[in-house]
């Protein structure tokens, strides 16, 4: 009990101190309503990340099977890729022409569905003296790619993916007409 008498008092020790008791109390009050409402945003926020990773893995899903023919370029061992997006951050060097230090961060989806961030960071030279370049790498799950870039700059890069696709791919009619073509020049070859 005498813990309860020494708490008491200590209460009313700090209500004294901090003027008059309604200020304390409204302070309380307040407190205790942005606690609720920093729990509610944070539950909310935890929903949609887990939402957004559900709809970015279904559809990583669609997309890895079309990786073939949407990418521009292969990387080590021939392996198509499709650069999702890329961001780029350069600060110029103080005394050097030309002179930069640079971070680029890269999500690319290959074939197989693996989504991965490639973090090359350096210094570039552009002259005699020597610059340097390093290169991390890591398989990122949807909810960690959400989380490093965002759902709207992955729907963004993968719209721009498929925009310039559309401008360069061949038509399923004029591949057809150009596979009877060939088989005509075979036979006659033959």
């Amino acid at each position: 009990m005498a813990t309860a008498s020494l708490s008491e008092g200590t209460a009313a020790s700090i209500l004294n101190r901090a003027g008059p008791q309604g200020d304390l109390a409204d302070l309380c009050a307040t407190l205790g309503d942005f606690e609720l409402l920093a729990f509610q945003v944070s539950s909310l926020k935890m929903d949609t990340l887990e939402k957004e990773a559900g709809v970015l893995k279904e559809v990583l899903d669609r997309i890895a099977p079309l990786v073939p023919i949407l990418s521009k370029k292969y990387e080590a061992f021939y392996r198509p890729v499709l650069v999702v997006l890329t961001q780029r951050d350069e600060i110029p060097l103080p005394r050097s022409e030309g002179a930069y230090f640079f971070s680029e961060h890269r999500l690319a989806l290959y074939e197989d569905g693996s989504l991965v961030r490639t973090h090359r960071f350096g210094q570039w030279t552009g002259g005699p003296q020597p610059g340097w370049e390093l290169a991390e790498e890591d398989e990122l799950t949807p909810d960690a790619a959400i989380a490093a870039f965002g759902l709207p700059a992955i729907a963004e890069g993968f719209i721009k993916a498929f925009q310039e696709a559309h401008s360069t791919t061949i038509l399923k009619d004029e591949l057809e007409g150009r596979l009877a073509a060939l088989t005509r020049v075979l036979e006659v070859i033959q």
